[in-house]
């Protein structure tokens, strides 16, 4: 049995056109990279086919089965969640998107953004607050 933390790589598509794309690939290879470089084991959780804009993938989804098994003591709180981009959990809206932002982050959970490489923390986010505008995927800064 591994004693590594381990980096659950989240990786979602809507449609069942894009699952004959690049998604998958394009998700899952920098994870698995990110994961070698911090010596973390790579685990994956996939939602092929499952919308974020409503959060169905955050209930019903595979999100929602890890997110269930983190608050049971099933996978340890100090876990990472890799997810290539904010969008890949949520497209809600910026009060319901930043809730669900919180409260992985709340449960111990170091989530690290692979388009960026950042890293979000609770610690982080208390002593950075902007974090908090970073999550949601339809806030962007102006140009």
């Amino acid at each position: 049995m591994s004693s590594k933390q381990k980096l659950y790589s989240y990786v979602r598509w809507s449609s069942e056109k894009q699952s004959t794309g690049t998604s998958f690939e394009r998700q899952t290879a920098r994870a698995k990279q990110y994961a070698h470089d911090n010596g973390l084991e790579y685990v994956e959780i996939k939602d092929a086919g499952v919308s974020a804009f409503k959060g169905k993938n955050s209930t019903q989804g595979q999100l929602g089965e890890f997110i269930a098994s983190v608050e049971k003591g099933l996978i340890p709180k100090d876990s990472w969640l890799y997810v290539e981009n904010f969008d890949r959990i949520t497209r809600e809206e910026v009060t319901d998107a930043n809730a669900l932002f919180l409260r992985l982050i709340n449960m111990g959970l170091t989530i690290v953004t692979g388009m960026d490489q950042r890293v979000f923390t609770r610690e982080g986010v208390n002593k950075n607050p902007t974090d908090l505008t970073a999550f949601h995927p339809n806030v962007h800064a102006c140009p």
